[in-house]
């Protein structure tokens, strides 16, 4: 018999910044990538290997709820302590929905989250020296940005983040960002670098990509060189804060 899964407060987050998505603070977007913690969640660790992704992963789901209304989450990867998944485009905003995780048959304690329209996390790793990283390339290459290959003034740039809300056209749950017909956010955000506001030439779902958004812009001619902080901001919400390098 299984054994009952359980997700504690806050436990599920922004799959990027890792900003919690409670009710207090609304980190869940729809169309978002998240991540959910807890203990019990699987059997064993699985990956989603084919798209459109499944909803459920050697017997786990992640479900939505919403009054009488359910919604399934597409699943990336699942194992005993995390789940990585994609919010239902369909989930309604609202500040009392809850989330369960249902393991071969045995529930978790549903858990209140808040669904809000835009929630913005940047990807990024932390380097030796405390920086956070962002997931930023080079637009003609697609390139990391280094302190070896950095970021040079009035190049185009890209960074990957995730919970930036409707695009247009419409995209499915759990389907890759189409490469013919771009699917662009509805909302503009907005992006800030070195406490300069730039806005971008692109912003969409990432081709290719389930609930990955692409958003491009161009360095202006006079960013101060060296470890420069960015951040997007989109209907007035705003991301965390992650560094480039400037030339």
């Amino acid at each position: 018999m299984a054994q009952t899964p359980a997700l504690g407060n806050g436990a599920i987050v922004n799959g990027a910044s890792f900003a919690g998505a409670t009710a207090a603070n609304g980190a869940l977007a729809p169309g978002a990538l998240v991540s959910a913690f807890g203990v019990n969640l699987a059997s064993a660790t699985q990956l989603g290997l084919s798209v459109p992704l499944t909803t459920n992963l050697n017997g786990t789901t992640l479900t939505f709820f919403a009054g009488s209304s359910t919604f399934a989450a597409p699943l990336f990867f699942v194992s005993a302590g995390q789940i990585n998944a994609q919010v239902p485009f369909e989930v309604p905003l609202n500040s009392a929905i809850t989330a369960q995780v249902n393991f071969n048959g045995q529930l978790s304690t549903p858990i209140q989250v808040s669904v809000i329209s835009v929630s913005p996390g940047i990807f990024y790793n932390t380097d030796t020296n405390g920086n956070n990283v962002g997931a930023i390339v080079h637009n003609a290459d697609f390139s990391a940005i280094t302190a070896q290959n950095p970021a040079v003034p009035q190049e185009y740039v890209d960074i990957f983040c995730t919970g930036l809300g409707a695009v247009n056209p419409s995209a499915a749950d759990g389907a890759v960002g189409p490469s013919s017909l771009t699917a662009n956010t509805v909302a503009t955000p907005t992006v800030t670098l070195a406490g300069q506001a730039i806005t971008p030439v692109f912003s969409a779902l990432a081709p290719g990509f389930v609930g990955l958004y692409q958003v491009a812009f161009q360095i202006p001619a006079n960013a101060p060189a060296g470890v420069q902080n960015v951040t997007l901001s989109i209907n007035g919400v705003s991301s965390n804060v992650v560094t480039m390098v400037v030339q």
